[in-house]
């Protein structure tokens, strides 16, 4: 939608580009205000630890956006109004297009 009004306004720079990204689950401090870990007993902590295992650090969450900020290849126009998972261009799922 926004790549939509961005080549509709004429005002804006045609060097600005509009994409999204999904960085995938990623391991942050957000949690912090969900959970703690302090307080847990064993058996939640349990359950919890294999989502260690499935999820990205922060740093690898960060690398999509790193990429889309920084790729020559989709600077200007040329990146917008596409979609990208885990630094690969992918194809919006049906309730998102």
């Amino acid at each position: 939608e926004l790549d939509k009004w961005i080549k509709m306004n004429k005002s804006i720079d045609a060097n600005v580009s509009a994409m999204s990204l999904h960085p995938g689950a990623c391991r942050t401090d957000l949690g912090r205000y969900l959970f703690d870990p302090s307080k847990a007993n064993p058996f939640q902590m349990a359950l919890l630890s294999p989502f260690l295992l499935i999820t990205k650090s922060s740093f690898e969450g960060a690398q999509t956006q790193v990429k889309c900020a920084t790729d020559k290849s989709l600077a200007g126009r040329r990146g917008s109004g596409r979609y990208f998972v885990d630094c690969h261009e992918q194809r919006p799922s049906a309730q998102a297009q």
